[in-house]
């Protein structure tokens, strides 16, 4: 029976059709439908994260076959503009390419053909599912050991290999033949896969034709740079950086191969595969890696002078929209600037005001010397378009939504703080159980959303929506506040001595007065007169 799995013209790809139904796309499918379809498939994000990226290399590789290169602004807005892509140009690629995308032939798609394991051994593929066990590495609720795990199917196998490129985990991997720098048939030193090291943020459009237009960043490059499919790697890899955007958005940090096999139904699985070190990169490039921010590096090594930034477990994407919105420079507060996809929105008039564009920010949070994902980070957030802008005061404005909600967290931290000591007590850990900023940034969770998502719709009436916003968040601040004031006991009246301050005494009403002046100042629009008077 043949092994083939051809990859453009099998349906492998998770997406949500125009209607809103999910389901599997094609290669070629991908490319010819994209303007007809929404998205990506986000329910397993490390895929669609990995996917959207090769989609991405797969259209400008399309292009620079077809002599259509987006070099400047001016050709990618024209490309926007056009809504779909070049039909025959797509069509006569695949057709010369075809062999490069089977995920079982002779030039297996995202693996290296022939490769072994010194040992002869091959693993489970549990090694390409984060969430299965792995030799010792248990995740707690696992259901089977690796041994027991069933085959995948191809389709699944291939987003498992596209995904395990992206975020493998770090620390000893196989050693394979040819490979000079095994030892004891291992290889250490493997770092995680190169968007474990970053916070993903993907621009996402109407449809999957503009979401991969809108991470296309411009610019001339060079011949060298080529896709995976279109190399032939071998066992030998090496630490370099990437000859251009197509190498590294389908950078391969692994050296994969799939070993199939046939049930008694016959049906084509893959139960083992061989996952052995890969190219490693010294550091992200800033010109080429459109998906990340970035955060001005104090003490730079190997000449970079910006690193990525890394989104937070535990943190609403809506906190960090001063990074979002930082801009092409570092922000001279935080040094952190904004991702090249988002520079290049910045700079264009071919999006409307009105335009419906949603970041979609994920990250791994890695455990036990990275050799673990423990925690997989996902966030979806309207973004106005009209805010991207440097020179617009919305941009400004949504900053300061953000800071200020931020400064409101803080006071309600501070005043619990303030009540503890004023009876006596110490403050809560910042890093132990939950504390009331906690509780007012979950409250805030839902409205800012709506908040940015109806600033989007109608930027006109953007005062309005941060006018609601101040008081939303003024009035859910008091809710939380309230109840501490309440509980306090009769020595917060009294009040102690401030150990921070031995000079001063710190009482419940002291306390108060701190928080609704902390509000005061962060929630200006909601407090319009008290402002006025104090200046």
């Amino acid at each position: 029976m043949s092994t083939s799995y051809d990859l453009t013209v099998e349906r492998w790809v998770p997406v949500i059709r125009g209607d809103g139904r999910p389901g599997l796309a094609s290669l070629e499918e991908a490319m010819l439908d994209a303007h007809v379809i929404a998205g990506l498939d986000h329910s397993d994000p490390l895929v669609a994260v990995a996917l959207y990226r090769l989609l991405v290399a797969l259209a400008r590789d399309v292009a620079d076959e077809g002599n259509a290169a987006l070099v400047d602004q001016r050709e990618w807005e024209r490309a926007l503009g056009a809504g779909r892509f070049d039909e025959e140009v797509a069509r006569r690629y695949f057709v010369k390419w075809r062999d490069r995308f089977d995920l079982f032939g002779e030039h297996p798609f995202y693996q290296v053909a022939g490769l072994e394991a010194v040992s002869g051994e091959v693993k489970s593929v549990s090694l390409l599912l984060p969430a299965s066990a792995t030799g010792n590495n248990v995740p707690l609720f696992a259901a089977m050991l690796d041994s027991a795990l069933p085959g995948l199917r191809p389709e699944e196998a291939a987003r498992r290999v596209v995904a395990c490129h992206a975020w493998d985990t770090a620390a000893i991997k196989t050693g394979a033949k040819g490979d000079p720098r095994v030892s004891a048939g291992k290889t250490t030193g493997n770092p995680t896969g190169p968007l474990g090291s970053l916070g993903a943020v993907i621009p996402l459009g109407r449809t999957l034709f503009e979401t991969i237009l809108l991470s296309w960043m411009v610019g001339p490059q060079g011949t060298e740079d080529l896709p995976a499919w279109r190399r032939d790697h071998t066992a030998i890899w090496s630490e370099r950086l990437p000859s251009g955007p197509k190498d590294l958005l389908t950078w391969q940090s692994r050296r994969i191969k799939l070993i199939p096999s046939w049930d008694a139904a016959g049906q084509l699985h893959a139960d083992a595969v061989i996952v052995a070190a890969g190219d490693r990169l010294p550091f992200s490039p800033p010109e080429l890696e459109p998906h990340t921010l970035w955060r001005a590096s104090g003490a730079a090594k190997a000449g970079v002078a910006v690193r990525p930034v890394r989104h937070q477990p535990g943190k609403s994407s809506w906190r960090g929209l001063g990074g979002i919105l930082a801009g092409r420079l570092p922000n001279p507060e935080t040094g952190i600037s904004t991702s090249g996809a988002l520079v290049q929105l910045a700079a264009t008039e071919a999006l409307p005001y009105a335009y419906p564009l949603n970041l979609l920010l994920v990250g791994v949070v890695y455990g036990n010397q990275s050799a673990v994902i423990e925690t997989v980070i996902v966030d979806e957030l309207p973004m106005p378009v009209q805010a991207l802008h440097e020179d617009d005061q919305l941009r400004g404005d949504l900053e300061t939504l953000a800071t200020n909600a931020e400064a409101c967290i803080y006071a309600l931290n501070d005043l619990d703080a303030n009540l503890r000591r004023s009876m006596g007590g110490d403050p809560t850990p910042w890093d132990k159980g939950q504390r009331p900023g906690d509780r007012l940034a979950m409250a805030l969770d839902d409205a800012a959303r709506r908040v940015l998502r109806g600033i989007q719709r109608e930027p006109e009436r953007a005062d309005e929506g941060l006018l609601a916003w101040e008081h939303f968040v003024l009035a859910r601040a008091w809710e939380i506040a309230n109840p501490l004031l309440d509980a306090c006991s009769d020595t917060a009246f009294l009040g102690r001595p401030d150990p921070r301050h031995r000079d001063r005494f710190l009482r419940q009403s002291t306390a108060e007065a701190f928080f609704r002046r902390s509000l005061r100042l962060a929630l200006v629009r909601a407090h319009p007169q008290e402002t006025k008077e104090s200046q």
